[in-house]
């Protein structure tokens, strides 16, 4: 019983890191096309962050289609590392388009 327990716990962690993987290659690839689209026009910078998100998204979800479809990884805990790692990465990508709107703001003279 032991050894199946370790096998199990060894597994779940396993499903974790996968999801926190794709959860952060999801998060590279919003920092790095804000930081392309920051210094473009609003327009280019708007079509880029809602058009990279719909992008990025579907791939998320093609990922962990392939994931659970070729792999054993316990699905709860892949949703459960993915998800928790989306969340945080998406309060770090929240945080750069509000300090390029403000930045974008004191460029302009507006106040914040």
């Amino acid at each position: 019983a032991p050894a199946s327990q370790a096998r199990g716990r060894q597994e779940m962690w396993e499903g974790v890191i996968a999801g926190v993987a794709v959860a952060a290659a999801n998060g590279l690839a919003a920092w790095l096309l804000i930081r392309w689209a920051f210094d473009r026009d609003n327009q280019l910078f708007v079509l880029a962050v809602l058009g990279g998100m719909g992008v990025r998204l579907a791939l998320v979800v093609a990922v962990s289609v392939g994931v659970f479809k070729f792999t054993q990884l316990p699905a709860g805990a892949y949703l459960g590392g993915l998800i928790v790692a989306f969340l945080v990465f998406q309060v770090f990508e929240i945080a750069l388009l509000l300090r390029r709107r403000a930045g974008a703001k004191r460029e302009q003279g507006e106040p914040k």
